[in-house]
């Protein structure tokens, strides 16, 4: 199997763990079967309710029992599923590191960015943010491009289409595409936004260490 069909299959994999519906799953039945069956055999004559709080409350102590029984199992399934979440992530990030998206005839939606609100000029910024992703994608061969999307309300957001070849394996690889740090900061500052906005957590100073000013240019040593 090629790395691009893999590729697809672990993230169908991912999708179907990640949709679990918990409230639905076998673990719910088994229990209220057990509560059923112990009632049964406490008070053969009664008939039971389809309830498990109303089971669990006639039962008392052997209720309790058997709830935290079924928990630790749900406990159990939850973490093999949040296990398997994590190992899939590691193995899609490692894949992808090895491909590269391929254009082709289909539109995809590859991010969604809002407006800033914490800033005077909050649409200039999810505009920046928006066309951030349209020079990455644009840097692995893709066509993309920025559709502003304007409310009722009168705010907008911006989505970022990109044409490729499989919407699921290439919209994957480019979630895993990125700028370096010295070119993203080349891209805010160039677009006269400040990339602090979007990660306060950056070291100040930071710019002139990778030789960068605040126009989004290179500096000249």
């Amino acid at each position: 199997m090629d790395k691009r069909n893999q590729l697809k299959d672990l993230v169908a994999e991912r999708d179907a763990l990640k949709a679990t519906d918990w409230s639905a799953h076998p673990l719910n039945t088994g229990y209220l079967e057990a509560l059923t069956a112990a009632f049964k055999e406490m008070a053969p004559r009664r008939k039971a309710k389809n309830d498990v709080a109303w089971l669990r409350g006639e039962l008392g102590s052997q209720g309790d029992a058997i709830f935290e029984e079924w928990a630790a199992k749900a406990r159990l399934a939850r973490e093999e599923v949040d296990s398997r979440l994590k190992a899939l992530k590691e193995e899609i990030t490692e894949l992808c590191e090895d491909l590269e998206p391929q254009p082709g005839g289909t539109d995809v939606i590859l991010s969604t960015h809002w407006p800033h609100h914490t800033q005077t000029a909050a649409e200039k910024y999810g505009m920046a943010e928006a066309e951030i992703r349209v020079q990455v994608a644009e840097e692995h061969g893709l066509t993309a491009w920025v559709e502003t999307v304007t409310h009722r309300e009168h705010y907008k957001h911006f989505t970022v289409h990109a044409k490729v070849a499989d919407p699921v394996a290439d919209s994957v690889i480019m979630d895993h595409k990125h700028l370096t740090v010295k070119d993203w900061l080349k891209a805010t500052w160039g677009r006269g936004v400040n990339p602090r906005v979007f990660n306060p957590f950056l070291p100040h100073g930071l710019e002139e260490q990778l030789g960068v000013d605040y126009f989004g240019k290179d500096v000249t040593p």
